[in-house]
């Protein structure tokens, strides 16, 4: 496990999740879940509906970094303690056959934190988000044709997900609930969690809200003010702070991000707020 990688993921998430809270509170939490601000930090569906995974200013993703900083990934397999029928006593791994998976995707990770502290305007710090995380999540190393779709997740079954058995130290834990499966993390993770919970932050956090909140660069958090005056307005906040993202996807020279579609509409509101 790297300490190191798992603080610094921890940091980063937290400096936003508390921006995104800040958020929540001013605008109410219908605007908050609708607004592009959280599509891009928060859940990484992005702007112009582009994923935002793999970036260093999305939640979701500092929660995925967070779990793999624990291990929990697919270049350290022999690490995952939740192992299907399918892989038990495997030696090597084919890449073809063998996936390390979120069980409860990262997506889903941040929605639950985002109702239990978020939403609900509960104060934390970031040791309570790194304690959270370690407890709530659940990678499984699984055959390829064990995958089932993610609709088949549920908190009262959560490997419910997979058509072979899960085994945890040769138990089959196939049943176990969310809850139960806590438990396991709470003892699987002792250490860590104990090394979170006393750890302190602080020069951490500094160095994360300059880099993600005090600078207008590429992968940064647009000034509270601008996400709450403009936070019900896309092509408003990709003009003020978002311009690499609009520039990307309205230049026609570029192949990858260009969409007719899209700089049309942008043309369309950009004409009709010049006459304004």
């Amino acid at each position: 496990m790297s300490t190191k990688a798992l603080v610094k993921n921890i940091s980063q998430a937290y400096v936003m999740s508390k921006y995104l809270a800040d958020l929540c509170k001013v605008i109410g939490k219908e605007a908050y879940m609708n607004s592009a601000i959280r599509k891009e930090h928060g859940t990484g569906t992005g702007f112009f509906g582009i994923s935002n995974t793999g970036s260093t200013d999305c939640v979701k993703e500092r929660l995925r970094h967070a779990t793999d900083s624990l291990g929990q990934k697919f270049d350290r397999w022999q690490q995952i303690q939740f192992v299907s029928q399918g892989c038990l006593g495997m030696t090597e791994r084919n890449k073809f056959e063998h996936r390390v998976e979120h069980t409860r995707e990262c997506i889903d990770l941040f929605k639950a934190f985002e109702n239990d502290y978020i939403i609900s305007g509960r104060n934390f710090i970031p040791n309570d988000l790194g304690i959270w995380l370690i407890e709530n999540h659940i990678v499984c190393l699984i055959l390829q044709r064990e995958q089932r779709k993610q609709s088949f997740y549920n908190d009262n079954k959560p490997f419910s997900k997979y058509s072979g058995a899960i085994y945890y130290q040769n138990q089959d834990i196939s049943h176990f609930s969310l809850e139960q499966v806590k438990v396991l993390n709470k003892q699987r993770f002792a250490n860590q969690i104990e090394e979170i919970k006393n750890f302190n932050f602080t020069s951490l956090i500094d160095h994360e809200r300059r880099s993600l909140l005090m600078t207008k660069k590429k992968h940064t958090l647009p000034p509270i003010d601008i996400a709450i005056k403009f936070h019900d307005n896309e092509f408003e906040l990709l003009e003020r702070h978002y311009t690499h993202k609009l520039n990307k996807r309205t230049n026609s020279a570029d192949k990858k991000w260009y969409c007719v579609h899209d700089t049309a509409r942008f043309n369309i509101w950009k004409n009709k707020n010049e006459k304004i």
